[in-house]
């Protein structure tokens, strides 16, 4: 397996006055979860850029997890904690605080269950609405600038291929 050597910079704490150095990744280059990893963290990165530009401080706070949290309720009014949970694949206790946290921005609201009077219904706010929808057309904007590079037919293909891992 060939070795990619990568050059690092001032991210990895050398000075703008230090020549570039670069570090062998070995091992890692054949990594499928390596590089998953570094296109999440790109791919973030841009999506919190992107976000940045609307210039509303509540589209700014909101991260891909919480976005996608966020479109969930909204296709799933009335959903309980549980089944949202499941949905995300993360714990019922990691969920609740990131559910205050929508609730303290304004975007989500939790009601008394119709349905089991021990559980909560989930909904959007009005304002949770507005903002998913406003976020939409950046997500869109955000999808086609990193995807930019693949062809159509690469970036359904790349989107198989990842359905398969998760």
């Amino acid at each position: 397996m060939g070795e990619r050597m990568d050059r690092l910079g001032d991210a990895a704490g050398a000075s703008a006055d230090d020549p570039p150095k670069t570090v062998s990744l070995g091992f890692l280059t054949g990594l499928i979860g390596y590089h998953l990893r570094l296109a999440q963290l790109r791919v973030f990165d841009h999506f919190s850029a992107t976000m940045k530009k609307s210039g509303d401080p509540v589209v700014a706070s909101v991260t891909p997890g919480l976005f996608r949290i966020l479109l969930l309720v909204g296709e799933n009014a009335g959903m309980n904690q549980s089944t949202l949970a499941r949905a995300v694949r993360i714990d019922r206790s990691t969920l609740v605080p990131i559910l205050n946290k929508l609730e303290g921005l304004g975007l989500v609201e939790r009601r008394p269950s119709d349905v089991d009077k021990r559980s909560h219904a989930l909904h959007l706010t009005a304002k949770g609405s507005e903002t998913v929808a406003q976020m939409q057309s950046r997500v869109l904007e955000h999808e086609a600038l990193i995807s930019a590079k693949l062809s159509e037919g690469e970036r359904r293909t790349l989107l198989e291929l990842l359905s398969k891992l998760s």
